[in-house]
C-alpha cells in the first residue's frame, strides 16, 4: 500500500526538477510525472470526455495557485495556454470538475492532489518560477469563507504587486537619471506600482501628494518623465513603440 504522502512527495520530487530548468507554473504541471496507477476514478474510463491525468493536473494547478473551482473553470474556458498545457483541447465545465472531485476522486486521490500541491508551490517559489503563480489571489478556503474584504483583497493585490516589482524589475532597469535625485528609481517603481494597482494615474498621485503634503510621493510629471526614461533604450534618441516591438516578432 502507498499512503497519499509518499504518492505526493514522488509528484514534488519531479517537479523540483522541473523547477531547475522552466520559468512558467504551466509548464511545470505540464511535465511532472503522475503515478497515475495510485489515482482512483470512478468514472467509466472508456466513456470519459476528460482523462484523469489532466483533470489531476488541473486540480495540482488549482491548488498551488489557490483558486476555487468556478476560478479554475473560468480561467481554463479563458486561457488558451494554460488549457493546452494542462492536456484539455476544450475546457471542462465548472459542474464537470466539481463532480470528479467530489465523486468520482476518492479521499486518498484528493489528498494526493492537496498535498502535492503544497509541495509543488515552495518548489515553485524556491525556483523562482514565477509566470501566474505570484501573482496575487485569494486561497480557496478565503473565498469558500468570504474572510477578505473588497478592500483587504485589493491591499493584498497592491502589496503582492510592489513586492513583485522590487524583486523581478528593479534589478534589471535603470533610469539613467542621477544618484542624487530626490526620488530614487524603486521609490517612483513603488508609486507606480501602487498606481496600477489601484488604476490611478500619475498626475492623480502628485496631486494628492500636493495636497496632503506628502514628500514620499514626486510629481506626476517626474513619475511620467522617469518612465519614459526607462523605456527609452541607451542608444536610442526616442522611446520605443508597439511597432518597434512588432517588427521584432516579426523577425523572431
Amino acid at each position: 500500500m502507498v499512503y497519499p504522502s509518499k504518492a505526493a512527495e514522488s509528484i514534488v520530487i519531479h517537479a523540483r526538477e522541473v523547477c531547475k530548468h522552466e520559468d512558467s507554473l504551466r509548464k511545470v504541471l505540464e511535465q511532472v510525472s503522475l503515478p497515475s496507477d495510485l489515482f482512483t476514478d470512478s468514472r467509466q474510463q472508456g466513456k470519459v470526455a476528460y482523462e484523469t491525468d489532466e483533470l489531476v493536473r488541473a486540480f495540482l494547478y488549482q491548488h498551488v495557485r489557490g483558486l476555487s473551482q468556478n476560478e479554475l473553470a473560468s480561467r481554463l474556458l479563458g486561457r488558451v495556454s494554460i488549457l493546452k498545457r494542462l492536456g484539455f483541447t476544450d475546457p471542462p465545465s465548472q459542474q464537470v470538475l466539481n463532480t470528479v472531485w467530489n465523486d468520482a476522486f476518492d479521499v486518498d486521490t484528493r489528498e494526493i492532489i492537496k498535498t502535492a500541491a503544497q509541495g509543488i508551490r515552495k518548489e515553485a517559489l524556491d525556483h523562482n518560477v514565477v509566470d501566474e503563480l505570484l501573482l496575487p489571489t485569494r486561497s480557496t478556503d478565503e473565498d469558500e469563507k468570504g474572510e477578505l474584504t473588497k478592500e483587504e483583497a485589493k491591499l493584498q493585490r497592491a502589496q503582492k504587486l510592489i513586492q513583485l516589482a522590487r524583486q523581478y524589475i528593479l534589478p534589471v532597469i535603470d533610469s539613467g537619471r542621477a544618484d542624487n535625485q530626490q526620488y530614487s528609481d524603486e521609490q517612483i517603481i513603488d508609486i507606480f506600482t501602487k498606481m496600477c494597482s489601484q488604476q490611478g494615474s500619475a498626475n492623480a498621485e502628485g496631486e494628492y501628494a500636493k495636497l496632503t503634503g506628502d514628500d514620499a510621493v514626486c510629481s506626476g510629471a517626474t513619475i511620467l518623465r522617469t518612465f519614459k526614461l526607462i523605456a527609452t533604450p541607451s542608444e536610442e534618441d526616442a522611446q520605443l513603440g508597439l511597432s518597434d516591438f512588432h517588427r521584432t516578432m516579426e523577425k523572431i
